[in-house]
């Protein structure tokens, strides 16, 4: 992305707010998420699922955030990966027909995962702020699909643009809920950006599920990369 779209799309992450968005943009967020959480839970002992989270647990943090249809919490960014793997791994998460983009599974397991490290820090995300979250970063990741699928570009030839965008999404809603600056949300765009990857051979695979997880997690550790920026400068 530019520089300049880049800055234009901190701004709306920043500016919006919840009363900016329609009454049925609000209610669709909601059923957005619900249809999440019920694809989370329905993927939550397939063998994809179990196969990321024994591997994650080798090197997995300090258990902070609960693993939908689990026994186990682990920390949130190995959280974020396996729920969003989970929710799409059968393939029944929302779809962006336009672009062909889930666009919810990595923004909502991103949201919720990083809604348990707040709550564990004393902090609270509001169900209103997570609502308003979850819809910028569905919002940002099926815009970026259109920009990148709009003639002349040719993006729909083989990349799986729910990894190339989604990244990004997740890291726009995380920024939101994070009261980033325009700068670090802008840091966060760009260090989710640098992360997008997918190829549309992966579908019919395990790694079908693998790439919206790995969005998730890449957009939810840019976002805190991005919270930790500070304007110091080396001399």
């Amino acid at each position: 992305m530019s520089d300049q779209t880049t800055q234009r799309i901190a701004h709306f992450i920043r500016d919006t707010v919840i009363d900016d968005l329609p009454a049925e943009v609000q209610h669709e967020a909601v059923r957005s998420f619900v249809n999440w959480v019920g694809c989370a839970m329905s993927g939550a002992q397939h063998p994809a699922t179990q196969i990321a989270m024994q591997v994650s647990r080798e090197f997995a943090g300090a258990p902070a955030a609960t693993l939908l249809g689990q026994s186990r919490n682990l920390d949130v960014l190995n959280t974020a990966f396996i729920n969003c793997l989970a929710s799409s791994v059968y393939g029944f998460n929302d779809t962006h027909l336009a672009t062909v983009i889930h666009p919810a599974g990595s923004v909502a397991a991103t949201l919720l995962a990083l809604a348990e490290r707040m709550a564990g820090r004393g902090e609270t995300m509001s169900g209103v702020q997570f609502q308003l979250a979850l819809t910028l970063g569905i919002e940002v990741s099926c815009q970026l699909g259109v920009a990148l699928l709009s003639p002349p570009a040719q993006g729909e030839l083989g990349w799986y643009m729910t990894g190339v965008t989604s990244g990004m999404g997740a890291a726009a809603a995380a920024a939101r809920v994070l009261g980033l600056s325009h700068e670090q949300t802008c840091c966060a765009l760009g260090i989710a950006g640098n992360q997008a990857s997918g190829y549309r051979q992966t579908h019919g695979t395990m790694c079908t599920s693998f790439v919206p997880a790995h969005a998730a997690r890449c957009g939810l550790h840019a976002a805190l990369l991005a919270q930790a920026y500070r304007l110091a400068r080396c001399d």
